[in-house]
């Protein structure tokens, strides 16, 4: 099983009262990304994120593929938290609006699953700044092929 997807599998079934840091992923990390809330039986999956000076341009904004990123992993995520062990999905698309610039700080990526069939799911995911809800910074959909895992 994925790392990440055993994270996500775990948090969700133990529903602690803190953000808990994604350690299993290397980006993950570097963006700072915590696990906020999760609900596997109606998709639905808060990640938080404070980015670090290395994905700040001279303007003071997170660099847009950045942004990608985390709507990417919230979008997955939220896939992954409905999957048993033996299945796994990938981003085939991904689609963004970028509402505003994403000035550095912290954000949070609220997804959702919007539909999930036997071979592809369809998520959505906003990008807000962490201190506040209604700043919407981008949002995306996105298209997941999901897998079987050939060992679990």
């Amino acid at each position: 099983m994925n790392p990440d997807h055993a994270l996500l599998l775990d948090f969700a079934r133990q529903q602690p009262d803190a953000p808990v840091a994604i350690t299993t992923n290397p980006l993950a990390m570097d963006l700072g990304a915590t696990l906020v809330a999760a609900d596997a039986k109606t998709g639905t999956l808060t990640l938080g994120f404070v980015p670090d000076a290395r994905f700040v341009q001279g303007n003071g904004a997170v660099q847009g593929g950045i942004v990608a990123a985390m709507l990417d992993f919230a979008t997955a995520f939220a896939v992954l938290l409905q999957l048993p062990p033996d299945r796994s999905a990938v981003t085939a698309e991904l689609n963004l609006q970028f509402m505003r610039a994403a000035k550095a700080g912290r954000f949070v990526a609220h997804a959702r699953v919007r539909r999930r069939g036997g071979m592809l799911a369809f998520a959505a995911a906003d990008l807000v700044r962490a201190d506040d809800e209604n700043d919407l910074i981008a949002s995306a959909t996105a298209t997941l092929p999901l897998l079987y895992l050939t060992s679990v």
